[in-house]
Order: C-alpha cells, then structure tokens, then sequence
C-alpha cells in the first residue's frame, strides 16, 4: 500500500516529529511503500503522486479554510490523536 507519513509543522519538545517517524518506520518495516512528507513537500507531492492513505497526528492537513487536503484529493486520512500537553492533569505537569 502507498501511504505518505505526514511530519507536523511544529511540536513542543519535538514529541510529534519523534512519533511520526516511528509511525513512519514501523509502516516500512511491514512492507508498505511510505514517504515521510514534511513541509511543502505534504502539498506538492501528494498532489503529483496522491497516496492510497495519509497518516498524521491530531488531525487532517488543510488545503483551504474548511477544506480538507485529503477530501481534496479523495484519500483516506488516518488521524492519530495525542493529547496536548495542557490536558494532563496538574499532577502530572
């Protein structure tokens, strides 16, 4: 399967990126043919060669006020959820 591996634009601490990448890594060691995408690059060559399914965290990349990229393109969006840092409990801060 064709999948791109969405990198967000920006993470504390860098935790999105570090997630991503092993999202990345472990889709390529199941066999699927992946692109790890990041900046323009998550515009530009999924318009030039659109995957079988996109995969990113917290939700889909925009292509326009309230418009999905991947309703765009018509392909399936895999969002992983994380719970920002300010979710979690005072205990745990």
């Amino acid at each position: 399967m064709k999948i791109d591996v969405l990198m967000p634009d920006k993470s504390s601490y860098q935790a999105l990126h570090y997630f991503t990448k092993k999202v990345y890594e472990a889709l390529v060691s199941l066999g699927h043919q992946c692109r790890l995408l990041e900046g323009d690059d998550r515009y530009k060559a999924t318009l030039k060669e659109p995957p079988e399914l996109m995969v990113g965290f917290n939700g889909a990349l925009e292509g326009m006020p309230g418009f999905f990229w991947c309703d765009l393109l018509e392909v399936p969006f895999l969002s992983l959820l994380v719970d920002p840092p300010f979710f979690l409990p005072k205990s745990l801060r």
